[in-house]
């Protein structure tokens, strides 16, 4: 009987230390494991996060040029024949100084009636007919000579103008921009480093944050041949980098 209870008595301690030993096991990693986690949490840890900037300007190498005829008459038909008439003699001046078919685009077109709003009720007095085109100049240079034979062939408004650069040209700038954006970065990276005195290894992840093409102003002198100055358009890039040191 006494063998019984020594032998329940050592196994029931024996369990007790299994367990205890299982639990830490489970509670605590090893050290192995520790040093696994010490080492991610480091490399990690081990960044330098910059951000870019990089610009690349040019003038630009096309010019839009909005033209608008606006013609008004008794009756409708007389407000569109008339602005026909025009049109049809802007277009064929453009075209013989040298502009493409496809360079001619017509963006808006509204026929409507003017109303005297003095009678009661108001009564029609006449139609207004408008037709707006836009041309692409290629040579940005001859854009006020382009408007004026426009205005002296019968356009009656000049809307607006603008400026932008060819798909090609934007490319180039934009791939210069970027590439002075990372030279930027690494610049930033190295300083931090330097201030730190840790030695930068290298980039462990890049990206393009943003890319912007503002539109430049321009002016119009009133002289002979109307002058159009552009300006330079400025394609911007930012990017976001992380760089590892040790």
């Amino acid at each position: 009987m006494e063998t019984t209870k020594t032998q329940l008595a050592g196994f029931l301690l024996l369990s007790i230390l299994v367990g205890a030993a299982i639990g830490a096991s489970l509670a605590k990693p090893s050290v192995r494991q520790l040093a696994s986690m010490v080492d991610s949490t480091s490399a990690a840890e081990r960044l330098i996060r910059v951000s870019g900037e990089g610009r690349a300007s040019s003038r630009p190498n096309l010019a839009y040029a909005y033209l608008a005829i606006e013609t008004i008459s008794k009756t409708a038909e007389g407000a569109q024949a008339d602005n026909a008439d025009r049109m049809t003699r802007v277009i064929s001046a453009l075209r013989g100084a040298g502009l493409l078919e496809s360079d001619i685009e017509t963006v808006r077109y509204s026929l409507a009636p003017n109303y005297d709003y003095q009678s009661k009720p108001p009564a029609i007095v006449g139609y207004t007919c408008r037709n707006e085109i836009r041309i692409t100049v290629r040579e940005v240079e001859r854009c006020g000579s382009m408007v004026d034979l426009a205005v002296r062939s019968g356009a009656n408004q000049v809307v607006s103008i603008e400026f932008a650069l060819s798909p090609e040209l934007g490319r180039r700038l934009g791939e210069k921009a970027l590439e002075m954006a990372v030279e930027d970065a690494r610049a930033r990276a190295e300083a931090i480093a330097r201030a730190l005195g840790v030695r930068l290894k290298g980039p462990v992840g890049i990206e393009q944050a943003a890319m912007q093409v503002p539109v430049p102003r321009y002016t119009i002198r009133a002289e002979a041949t109307t002058p159009i100055i552009p300006g330079e358009l400025q394609v911007t890039v930012a990017v976001s980098a992380a760089f590892a040191f040790e």
